[in-house]
């Protein structure tokens, strides 16, 4: 049995991480100049926003906003000074932690993943 509202990915899990990362670095040259740390480094975000996940999973805004809403988006949301982000990390397992269907797991299923490897 299939289920037609379950949220799949429209790019490969392993490019998650990469899609975001473009994402991001777009979205931040727009807003402001980049600052390139002391050590040369590519620094890693470590929240994403909603558009950037969204982006990430190749679903539109307003298709990412109706599966939160319907609790398909995995990683719980974060509020950090009133902007609703979700941990970067907990992203990407969620993205590689797909369901025996393809699909991804929903927010009750993704709790479960995650308190059975805390126990195991």
């Amino acid at each position: 049995m299939t289920n037609d509202n379950a949220l799949k990915l429209h790019a490969p899990a392993s490019g998650v991480a990469e899609a975001v990362q473009e994402q991001f670095q777009h979205h931040r040259s727009s807003e402001t100049e980049a600052v390139q740390p002391p050590h040369g480094k590519t620094v890693q975000p470590l929240f994403w926003s909603g558009p950037q996940l969204a982006t990430a999973l190749g679903i539109s805004l307003a298709s990412f906003h109706r599966h939160l809403a319907a609790n398909r988006i995995g990683p719980k949301p974060v509020r950090l000074g009133g902007r609703v982000l979700y941990p970067a990390k907990e992203c990407v397992a969620w993205s590689e932690s797909r369901m025996p269907d393809g699909r991804l797991p929903n927010r009750r299923e993704w709790e479960a993943i995650q308190a059975s490897r805390k126990k195991g």
